[in-house]
């Protein structure tokens, strides 16, 4: 790949995430903000692989990089149609842990590659393999907490958990410094990046990443309620006969109101439910998650859980 073009390339993607940054600051123009800055994204990885002609060069290596793409794409897409809103925390948990793991790997491969590495490679290396690790194991801990798999939500502790958290952090700043003091010690790398693992995980663990609001919506949604809602309706009309949302998201030209209610199964299992009504251009264009009758009248509705 020439070297203008690939010039070229990085600013387009410099003033992308410029455009990005900008656009993320209000919430009515924070997609097109996230687009802007993926595109860039995308143009300057393309560009990098290409001009460093890591795959290959010619239609090879441009086949593979189009194949990482696709994939990456298509991994991308199907996340964001499957996930609901409510699961978002979680999603940006664990993509937020993704780009830390990466950072590790990458510092990594290039401080092993390097025949000769300067001062300024192995601290940046060092630096990027303690924050990479604290936020890939810290975000996979928050993204379980969320989601409610295996740890609590609240907040684990043991006696002494601030002194050895400290002493594993401080471990690790050590073994740091020992790899800049000997960048012939590239083993120790991995150690660095185990100790601050750890250290990810005993800092999340102490956090309480479930907080529920105590929002009471004033009324339960009934079927009866749902099914007036028709297509075509405004806004108004949609609040008019079932109230106000407890949650609305407006995205670009879709505007997504989300009805919350709580119910009791007549086995005493706490249930919830979830209607959605999509505007699309100011006027609703789907109703999603609405129950049948029998389900209603078998259950009863109850006050959202405690916080």
């Amino acid at each position: 790949m020439d070297s203008a073009l690939t010039n070229l390339a990085y600013l387009a993607a410099s003033v992308l995430f410029i455009l990005g940054i900008k656009g993320l600051t209000h919430p009515r123009t924070a997609v097109r903000g996230n687009l802007y800055g993926a595109t860039g994204m995308l143009l300057a990885i393309v560009a990098t692989l290409a001009s460093r002609e890591v795959f290959g060069a010619g239609v090879q290596g441009i086949g593979v990089i189009l194949a990482g793409v696709v994939i990456g794409g298509g991994i991308g897409a199907t996340l964001a149609l499957k996930i609901q809103m409510t699961a978002m925390p979680q999603m940006v948990a664990l993509l937020n842990g993704f780009g830390g793991g990466a950072s590790v790997f990458v510092a990594g491969a290039v401080f092993l590659d390097a025949t000769d590495p300067t001062t300024r490679m192995t601290v940046s290396t060092v630096v990027s393999g303690i924050i990479g690790s604290v936020t890939f194991f810290g975000s996979l801990v928050a993204f379980d907490k969320l989601q409610g798999l295996v740890l609590p939500g609240k907040p684990i502790h043991f006696a002494g958990q601030q002194f050895v958290s400290l002493l594993i952090g401080l471990g690790a700043l050590g073994v740091g410094v020992m790899i800049v003091t000997d960048p012939t010690a590239t083993n120790l790398y991995w150690v660095v990046v185990a100790l601050a693992s750890i250290a990810g995980v005993l800092l999340t663990t102490g956090c309480n990443f479930v907080y529920k609001l105590p929002v009471n919506q004033g009324n339960v949604i009934e079927q009866d309620q749902v099914k007036q809602v028709q297509k075509g309706m405004t806004p108004e009309q949609v609040e008019f006969l079932m109230g106000s949302a407890l949650v609305k998201s407006d995205l670009r030209d879709t505007v997504r109101w989300d009805y919350v209610s709580y119910y009791r199964s007549p086995r005493d299992k706490e249930l919830r439910r979830t209607v959605t009504v999509v505007f699309q251009n100011g006027q609703v264009a789907e109703v999603i998650g609405a129950s049948t009758n029998s389900e209603r009248e078998q259950s009863q509705p109850v006050d959202p859980p405690p916080t």
